[in-house]
């Protein structure tokens, strides 16, 4: 069966959930979506914590074990608490305009954790966005989850302070991951 993700955007105890239209993560992660650009709005000059949570996520591997869906160090029951906020509480879809895709497209995407920078410039249309491959919590345990190249960094920002930008902010590193559309999908 398909995995539904929901992202989840966090500051402090507070946290806004977004669904999509279409839930798995290989249909709505695409340069252009209007569901990611909701998100990347959220993030504009505003950092939060981020994670993309699939809801076969619930299954975390043990405390202290590497592997992409550890996310940011939590407990079992802090796990357990941030999923069912995630999955039985209230989701927002938020309506975006073609402006909001333009201005958005022309931003860096900052890791603040990291120290690390995307170039969103380097995107077109229909090209996968790494906001949601690289929070991706669960990835790999449905159809429609992300197994193309670069697979191995699903999930790396899962849980990282991460934030929309202008300007190239100094000192931080450039990555360039190269995530592939699957075969024969194309974007929204």
């Amino acid at each position: 069966m398909g995995q539904a993700f929901r992202a989840a955007v966090m500051r402090g105890d507070r946290m806004t959930v977004f669904g999509f239209p279409n839930p798995k993560l290989t249909e709505h992660s695409y340069a252009g979506d209007p569901g990611v650009t909701a998100v990347m709005r959220e993030l504009f000059g505003r950092p939060a914590r981020v994670a993309w949570i699939g809801e076969y996520s619930l299954r975390m591997p043990a405390p202290g074990r590497p592997g992409r869906d550890r996310f940011f160090c939590l407990t079992r029951r802090r796990w357990m608490r941030l999923y069912q906020r995630v999955w039985n509480g209230c989701e927002r879809r938020d309506g975006v305009t073609a402006c909001d895709i333009t201005v958005l497209s022309q931003c860096h995407l900052v890791n603040r954790t990291r120290r690390q920078v995307i170039d969103l410039r380097r995107l077109k249309e229909g090209d996968i966005h790494p906001l949601p491959v690289l929070t991706a919590c669960g990835n790999g345990r449905g159809y429609g989850d992300y197994r193309g190249r670069c697979s191995d960094m699903a999930g790396l920002w899962a849980g990282d302070v991460i934030e929309v930008v202008f300007n190239y902010p100094e000192g931080y590193s450039e990555i360039r991951p190269a995530f592939e559309s699957p075969a024969g999908q194309t974007g929204t």
